[in-house]
């Protein structure tokens, strides 16, 4: 079980890192955060299995994680990820509005 929240933790990390890569640094940054990603995992699932005393390392923690990151992707991280094409929609819209508080009195 805490394997399995190490995973939704994992997840929420990763789909948060890409929001702020993508708002600051585009393709490069996004690229630079996927990359950290299988570290900071990994980091995440030897200290839980630390903190849990899991002696020897079991392959039954690494099936925790990755069921973590399937139930995040599969609920909240949907929800998530439909946030932010809904956010992104109304960014492009305003845009090419003209901002998002445009003169509307044409004064």
């Amino acid at each position: 079980m805490a394997m399995a929240l190490c995973g939704v933790l994992c997840a929420a990390i990763y789909d948060l890192a890409r929001w702020v890569a993508s708002r600051i640094g585009g393709r490069i940054l996004c690229g630079v955060a996927d990359l950290l990603f299988g570290p900071l995992c990994a980091a995440g699932m030897i200290a839980s299995a630390l903190a849990l005393c899991a002696d020897p390392f079991r392959a039954f923690e690494a099936a925790g994680l990755f069921f973590g990151i399937a139930l995040y992707a599969a609920t909240i991280g949907t929800f998530v990820r439909f946030i932010y094409e809904k956010i992104a929609i109304l960014r492009k819209k305003s845009e090419e509005s003209g901002g998002l508080f445009q003169n509307v009195a044409g004064k």
